[in-house]
């Protein structure tokens, strides 16, 4: 994954993304979530979150990362938006 967060290169990246894909198949969407169970926020982040919808700020998060992931991470810490890479069993990457 730390190689992934290095490319630069926008071929680079969707050949990445690709590799992402394959590795991701064989599960469902359902299992992969099951692992993000176990995510390791970066401290303060919650509360940063909190604090900013209390201050009634929209929040937005977006990632190259699976849209339901993002998805469920968003409904997790409470942001108004979710943007990722989209995914499908059938019919691949849907790139934003």
């Amino acid at each position: 994954m730390a190689a992934f967060e290095r490319l630069r290169a926008r071929e680079d990246i969707a050949d990445g993304r690709h590799a992402m894909l394959e590795w991701c198949r064989p599960y469902s969407q359902a299992t992969l979530i099951e692992y993000l169970r176990d995510l390791r926020l970066a401290p303060g982040v919650r509360s940063g979150f909190a604090r900013l919808k209390s201050q009634g700020v929209k929040i937005a998060l977006v990632s190259i990362t699976w849209q339901f992931a993002v998805e469920w991470l968003a409904a997790d810490l409470g942001a108004d938006y979710a943007v990722g890479t989209g995914w499908s069993p059938e019919n691949g990457i849907a790139r934003f």
